[in-house]
């Protein structure tokens, strides 16, 4: 079983994402992470919410994902949030060296 993984939420506005990003980094608890803007359309509360909303993807180890979900949630401003882990099943030796390298 992988040692790594994908971790994603999403956010209403971009300093929010970048301030969760900021926060992980400087913690060491992800490698990396990007932002993207989507265009999202969800059932909220029993309605069809569309909107545009900042998703957040990180590179981390699976043993820091509590913290992570942690951090996360102690700063969101949704009422609910997603955040999900994805193992990361394969890939080359250098890649995870180097999260290895980059997180605590």
């Amino acid at each position: 079983m992988s040692e790594y993984c994908l971790v994603t939420t999403t956010f209403d506005n971009i300093d929010e994402a970048n301030k969760v990003r900021d926060i992980l980094m400087e913690k060491r608890l992800i490698a990396s992470g990007g932002i993207t803007k989507m265009d999202s359309k969800c059932f909220w509360k029993g309605e069809i919410e569309h909107t545009s909303e900042f998703y957040l993807q990180m590179i981390t180890k699976k043993v820091l994902y509590n913290e992570i979900k942690e951090e996360i949630e102690s700063i969101h401003t949704y009422e609910t949030c997603g955040i999900l882990m994805y193992d990361i099943v394969n890939g080359n030796e250098d890649f995870f060296k180097w999260i290895d390298d980059e997180t605590k």
